[in-house]
């Protein structure tokens, strides 16, 4: 999962992105446990605790937003670049 979410967090993804990554996971999902439905991937997933993507990405894009807004440096570059 790490490997398909490299750099999510630093970029803006359109769903059919984000839906393409979904389907990359699911298709693992799937090789990994040797099933072969939705269904089963979903159950999977909730038993091992692997939340949706989308959710994924944003929980990532937060901790990547709040470690700039700690780090002094990034935040004088940005609130700089707000005022440009």
């Amino acid at each position: 999962m790490p490997f398909l979410l490299y750099a999510s967090e630093a970029v803006s993804l359109s769903r059919s992105n984000v839906h393409i990554l979904n389907k990359c996971f699911s298709g693992a999902v799937c090789k990994t446990f040797g099933i072969g439905d939705s269904q089963s991937v979903q159950t999977v997933c909730e038993a091992v605790g692997l939340q949706d993507t989308k959710i994924l990405i944003e929980k990532r894009r937060e901790r990547f937003v709040d470690k700039l807004i700690a780090n002094d440096e990034c935040r004088d570059i940005m609130l700089c670049s707000s005022y440009l």
